[in-house]
């Protein structure tokens, strides 16, 4: 089991994120932020894993001959390495301190905080419960089914149970985005035309669903988007 505090404080902050480019100057390390980013993977015998670094210095104890990289807040990171379900996130690969994740334990955390339970304190199991026993007012409902709709960057969305952490469940709306989405831009802008369509979602979280969850949610969620 990796372990929780030290990754959460690593996810905390920014994390440098390997391309393919060679530097320009040989066993240099050069950020740069690129319009779009393309990944240099990790592999090892377990497979590939989303490699992060915490410095330069940790790159270049992976790829001596020296890399071009993007700094990324770290829990873009995880986000970024959750959408492969089978997946890992390899923090400082190459050092004697480097975190092997799988996505499996990235997701509890992942949703944790998109509910604003505090990362550090969850259990290793996800956060998805089951279907909500209340079903939102039609008027709601049809509400919420047209701004969905209407929202390019939205593929689909469920009404889940979600743990918040203290043992008490609460219903939640898991929003899955259509891919290359940004999330703290498509989200924000979502849930004002839900508070703008009707009072009745007032309180009601909503939240990007992790791809590690998706066979979860569609199995037990409502989904929003069906007539």
């Amino acid at each position: 089991m990796t372990d929780r505090a030290r990754l959460v404080a690593l996810l905390g902050g920014d994390l440098l994120v390997p391309t393919p480019d060679p530097p320009s100057v040989p066993g240099g390390c050069e950020v740069v932020e690129p319009e779009q980013l393309v990944v240099a993977m990790h592999e090892d015998e377990a497979g590939l894993a989303l490699p992060a670094f915490t410095s330069g210095e940790a790159l270049l104890r992976w790829r001596p001959e020296g890399g071009v990289c993007a700094a990324r807040d770290g829990w873009a990171v995880a986000e970024l390495a959750a959408v492969d379900a089978e997946g890992r996130l390899a923090i400082d690969p190459g050092s004697p301190d480097e975190l092997l994740v799988p996505v499996l334990e990235l997701v509890p955390l992942l949703q944790a905080r998109s509910v604003g339970a505090d990362p550090a304190t969850v259990g290793a199991s996800p956060y998805l419960v089951a279907a909500s026993s209340e079903p939102l007012p039609a008027e709601v409902a049809d509400a919420l089914r047209t701004v969905l709709a209407d929202g390019p960057e939205v593929e689909g969305a469920h009404l889940v149970l979600i743990d918040d952490g203290g043992g008490s469940p609460g219903r939640c709306v898991a929003v899955r985005l259509v891919e290359g989405t940004d999330p703290a831009t498509a989200m924000p802008a979502l849930v004002d035309a839900v508070a703008a369509a009707t009072s009745g979602a007032a309180g009601l979280p909503f939240v990007v669903e992790p791809a590690a969850l998706r066979s979860a949610i569609e199995a037990s969620g409502t989904d929003l988007l069906a007539d």
